[in-house]
């Protein structure tokens, strides 16, 4: 979002319209000039991205601590003489946000003790508490290491709960205008890169905004889909269609290589280190590499025919010591629980 100038937080330039619109955002990607220049003329009339990112860090400060002074007042009676448990929880993050900021730190540098104070800190929707990556735009000569510019800003975010990433603007402008993928790996290689900065760009979004990506596959497309990290498989499901959510059942699971490796997961049964099943299985539950090793209640759906309990037990990595915990015929299910 371009127009933040100095005085940005009392409506100088674009201020107040950038500032709502930092107000909508996730997070917030910080792009600083890390390159010399004669051609290109900065504004301030030399290059310090420190100083620029100082710049806008006091903006954005200002901004919060205006936010923070205003709900103060509101509140500092109701938590002092009401006895309102809410309003002195609230009272005590807003004053640890007012000298977090009082000292020109952002508000993300405020850690709290209790999930209460987390819950009233995040209902301040302040500027400065957003994530916020820092790109560091350098000329290609400094697209792989960085340089002293790069050196300066890493240091100067130190503590600050924030990301940094060194990206040459002009270098991916140059890998756009190849054609095809082996092109652009020789002029990356040749840049001492093992991938362009726009890819770098996107994982650390990702990070930054605690994302990830799953995919599924059909004969006719394949498709990415965006969860949350820490999100649970129903959860992912429900981003498919709310109701896979709703009538999941469970996950069959199997690790990356070993699918590789056998090629389906129904050939991956015979794999005893990896799987606990049979081929002619209607459904298949896949376990970790590690599961054998401790206890656990496993489930596992058969066929019409008697499952030797035993031997699925012993296929494992060995024999291990188990317990059956139900058998149910009519629904071909057997539960039990190995050592």
């Amino acid at each position: 979002i371009a127009g933040l100038v100095k005085g940005a937080s009392k409506g100088e330039g674009l201020g107040n319209q950038f500032l709502a619109n930092i107000r909508e955002c996730d997070a917030i990607i910080h792009v600083l000039r890390c390159f010399d220049d004669p051609n290109i003329v900065h504004v301030d009339g030399s290059v310090d991205p420190v100083r620029d990112k100082e710049i806008i860090d006091a903006e954005l400060q200002l901004k919060d601590l205006e936010t923070v002074e205003n709900r103060i007042k509101k509140v500092e009676k109701q938590a002092k003489v009401g006895g309102d448990k809410a309003a002195k929880i609230e009272y005590d993050v807003l004053m640890k946000f007012r000298d977090a900021l009082n000292q020109g730190l952002s508000a993300r540098t405020v850690a709290f003790d209790t999930e209460e104070e987390e819950e009233a800190a995040k209902n301040q929707f302040l500027l400065t508490t957003k994530p916020v990556l820092y790109v560091c735009n350098v000329d290609d000569v400094s697209a792989a290491e960085g340089n002293a510019f790069t050196q300066a800003v890493a240091e100067a975010i130190k503590g600050e709960n924030a990301e940094m990433l060194i990206i040459s603007a002009q270098t991916e402008a140059d890998i756009a205008e190849l054609e095809t993928y082996e092109e652009k790996q020789m002029f990356l290689e040749d840049m001492g890169l093992s991938e362009s900065g726009c890819n770098r760009l996107i994982k650390a979004i990702y990070h930054l905004l605690t994302l990830q990506t799953f995919i599924t596959a059909g004969e006719m497309e394949v498709k990415a889909w965006t969860f949350r990290r820490g999100w649970k498989a129903p959860q992912c499901a429900g981003v498919i269609h709310t109701d896979f959510e709703k009538g999941f059942i469970r996950a069959e699971v199997i690790k990356y290589d070993d699918y590789i490796k056998y090629g389906s997961i129904v050939n991956s049964v015979n794999y005893p280190s990896c799987a606990l099943g049979r081929p002619t299985s209607p459904r298949i539950s896949v376990l970790h590499k590690n599961v054998p090793n401790v206890l656990g209640a496993i489930t596992q759906v058969i066929s019409g025919e008697r499952l030797n309990i035993e031997n699925m037990v012993n296929q494992s990595r060995g024999a291990y010591a188990y317990t059956v915990l139900d058998v149910d015929e009519k629904k071909k299910r057997i539960s039990l629980s190995i050592k």
